[in-house]
């Protein structure tokens, strides 16, 4: 749990969100508590707009209830959403089942699955303003 808490960034993130955040709303949402996301966030150096816990939304990824609960704190619609995720299971999947865009960040390379696309595959984050058109 520790490690979790105090995981750093990868390199590129930090830059990204703020050029992203320029342009669009930024909503986090994470399957752990409040007070260990706001670990995470003090290693960003960017503000996200809406961050959404596990523990707030009482549902952990992947239940749809945590993501509609996050939309619905970013008074957003499902088709003004772009959700950009590492996970496939806890993310990828159920954004497939909720309609959204999605963007999956495959630092691993792994397989994808092709019965929750089409989805956009990136390596890194670095690439998502451009992939947005920004």
């Amino acid at each position: 749990m520790t490690a979790i808490a105090e995981a750093r960034p990868f390199p590129e993130v930090p830059a990204t969100l703020a050029a992203l955040q320029r342009h669009a709303r930024l909503v986090f949402i994470s399957n752990t508590d409040d007070d260990m996301i706001a670990r995470n966030l003090a290693h960003l150096a960017v503000t996200p707009d809406v961050v959404v816990t596990a523990e707030e939304a009482k549902a952990y990824k992947p239940a749809p209830a945590i993501f509609r609960h996050a939309w619905q704190r970013a008074g957003v619609r499902a088709d003004e959403i772009v959700h950009v995720a590492a996970g496939f299971h806890h993310d990828i999947e159920p954004a497939h089942a909720l309609g959204v865009r999605r963007i999956w960040i495959n630092r691993r390379a792994e397989p994808g699955d092709q019965r929750f696309g089409p989805y956009e595959e990136l390596p890194d984050l670095s690439r998502l303003p451009s992939a947005l058109g920004l």
